[in-house]
């Protein structure tokens, strides 16, 4: 079986600040010819949500194989207080050009 990588966020640079280990409901949708997205969740009381910044990067991976890297699209996060969770959308970095 191979290895579960859990999300990773990377600064501006490009160097590795956090792994978000208790990232849950993790999901992406591979569209062809299109732009890519993905989402995950964190608990609202989850420390390493500090390091999701604007401009700051999210390495995806669906086990052990690197799916892309994304970028959080803070227009649609969604936080909900009453199940006291996070949920983070994210384009690919590709949206960027």
């Amino acid at each position: 079986m191979s290895e579960i990588i859990p999300p990773q966020i990377l600064d501006k640079d490009g160097k590795l600040v956090a792994v978000l280990e208790n990232a849950y409901d993790i999901g992406y949708h591979k569209v062809k010819n299109g732009l890519w997205t993905c989402q995950f969740t964190l608990s609202l009381n989850d420390p390493k949500r500090e390091f999701i910044q604007p401009r700051y990067f999210m390495e995806l991976y669906d086990h052990s194989k690197r799916i892309g890297r994304f970028i959080v699209n803070a227009r649609l996060t969604e936080k909900d207080e009453n199940t006291e969770e996070i949920t983070y959308h994210c384009d690919h970095v590709l949206a960027l050009l």
